[in-house]
């Protein structure tokens, strides 16, 4: 799933750098802009209905509508989990920078740059007003933060869950795990009991390969705390959803 956002995204650049450039590591990644996100978005959601259907064989029982919504979900958890992950693997002196997509990266705000290929006609006036305006803070905090922290706590970018994350740091195996749970945990959405059974299975299945993990290879007994940890990180990115009605409650709150 990282290898082929990588090369799509990179080939999808108005000069693609040549394949024996191109890698996990080195990327080569460029600061985010317009038009490369909303590429960008379109691919994820394909990773993410790929990865739905080549690792979990129940996926392809469930119904279109089924589907699209369990891919979407975890689109919106799994791009922010990913992004700070990366972003103090690769950023760990710069707090604000955050990946918005495999093989781009930007600070919060974001500055024009970001604007400089929006589509024919934009309000590129009236965009600007909007990255830098308070409420966007406040809806960022909404998707970083946990529900165990009250709204006058949450801070003011994405800093917070990215030193949760560093403080968690979890291992390759640990970020796998999280990823499956994140894509299997439904959250606010109305989903059937099919769709419920299947992420408790999922769950029991993980509980179950932790405790080998943990256990086995690295020869830990009092491990309860750390997969409490790795819960956590789940919970923190348990929001779903958020669209222009999402943005236009948190701006007529700060607001008022």
């Amino acid at each position: 799933m990282c290898f082929s956002r990588l090369s799509s995204e990179l080939h999808a650049r108005p000069t693609p750098p040549n394949p024996l450039e191109i890698s996990l590591e080195r990327g080569p990644f460029f600061p985010a802009d317009f038009a490369a996100i909303m590429r960008a978005v379109r691919m994820m959601l394909t990773a993410a209905v790929e990865f739905g259907r080549t690792t979990f064989s129940e996926f392809t029982e469930l119904t279109e509508s089924e589907k699209w919504t369990l891919a979407t979900s975890f689109f919106y958890r799994f791009r922010v989990f990913e992004g700070c992950y990366r972003a103090n693997k690769y950023f760990p002196d710069k707090p604000n920078m955050y990946f918005v997509s495999y093989s781009s990266y930007c600070s919060f705000p974001p500055d024009e740059h970001f604007l400089s290929t929006e589509p024919p006609g934009a309000d590129v006036v009236g965009a600007v007003q909007l990255l830098y305006a308070p409420f966007l803070i406040i809806y960022i905090s909404y998707i970083c933060m946990t529900r165990f922290y009250k709204k006058s706590e949450m801070a003011g970018d994405l800093r917070s869950a990215r030193e949760l994350i560093a403080r968690v740091n979890p291992s390759e195996e640990e970020f796998i795990v999280v990823v499956v749970l994140i894509f299997w945990t439904y959250g606010d959405v109305s989903t059937g009991d099919n769709i419920i059974r299947i992420c408790e299975k999922y769950g029991r299945i993980i509980q179950k390969e932790l405790h080998a993990y943990y256990r086995d290879e690295l020869g830990l007994e009092n491990y309860a705390a750390r997969m409490g940890e790795l819960m956590m990180l789940t919970q923190l990115f348990d929001v779903i959803f958020w669209n222009i009605s999402a943005l236009e409650s948190a701006r007529n709150e700060v607001s008022m």
